[in-house]
């Protein structure tokens, strides 16, 4: 059975934009993973989800769980015709599952600087 967890209820705003934002839903996530539960997270209501909202939220659970995050949550409840937060989430992760091959591009650009 798959739960929904919906962000806009836990951080009762329409904007995910904060570390704090982050941290409350953080612990909500890892133990569903932990716990092998499927959850369809949903975005419905959020006018925005800042980076630094999904790279303390999502960021932190693609590296502590790798592609099993995509066995066990589903993202939901994106505005209509809006791909930027999808977007979003998809280069997060890759960055995220492909770290060392980043970082080295990240060193390689600053040395060049």
């Amino acid at each position: 059975m798959t739960q929904l967890l919906q962000i806009f209820s836990i951080i009762n705003k329409k904007y995910a934009d904060t570390l704090e934002d982050a941290e409350r839903i953080l612990p909500i996530v890892e133990e569903a993973i932990k716990n092998r539960k499927r959850l369809d997270l949903s975005f419905e209501g959020l006018d925005i989800c800042s980076t630094i909202f999904l790279n303390n939220f999502l960021g932190k659970l693609y590296l502590s769980f790798g592609n099993d995050v995509d066995q066990y949550i589903h993202y939901t409840g994106f505005p209509d015709n809006n791909t930027v937060i999808s977007n979003k989430i998809e280069r997060l992760k890759k960055r995220a599952l492909n770290r060392d091959a980043y970082h080295e591009i990240f060193n390689n650009a600053i040395g060049n600087a």
